[in-house]
C-alpha cells in the first residue's frame, strides 16, 4: 500500500469511527424509550363513527 492510501485509512478510522459512535448513542438515546401500546384516541373515536 502507498502511503497516501495509509494516510487516507488512518484519517477514516481517527474521524469517522468516532463520530458514528456519537451518532450511534445520540440516535440510540433519542428513540422512544416505551412502545406504544394503546390506541390513540383519534382512531378509537374514528372507528366508532363510522360503525
Amino acid at each position: 500500500m502507498k502511503r497516501p492510501h495509509r494516510r487516507l485509512h488512518l484519517v477514516m478510522w481517527v474521524v469517522l469511527a468516532p463520530m458514528t459512535v456519537i451518532l450511534a448513542v445520540y440516535f440510540w438515546t433519542m428513540r422512544p424509550m416505551t412502545p406504544m401500546s394503546e390506541i390513540p384516541s383519534a382512531i378509537e373515536t374514528s372507528s366508532a363513527e363510522e360503525g
